[in-house]
């Protein structure tokens, strides 16, 4: 379907499509739910590769992590 590197740019174009229509963090409709929940999984998953792991407390509930 698509020939090397292809892929990557559609992907890129499609997603930036999906960013113009995010309305912000405290925003409820599809798409800005879905962007916030990618924002909150990177954010978290950098804190984890830092080691930063108290930093993590705030999130806990969000992501649903036993207590």
């Amino acid at each position: 379907m698509f020939e090397s590197g292809q892929a990557d740019l559609w992907l890129r174009g499609k997603m930036l499509d999906q960013l113009k229509s995010y309305a912000g963090p405290v925003a409820t409709d599809d798409v800005s739910k879905g962007w916030n929940s990618l924002f909150m999984e990177v954010h978290v998953y950098d804190l984890l590769q830092r080691g930063d792991v108290l930093s993590l407390y705030p999130y806990i509930s969000i992501l649903n992590f036993p207590t």
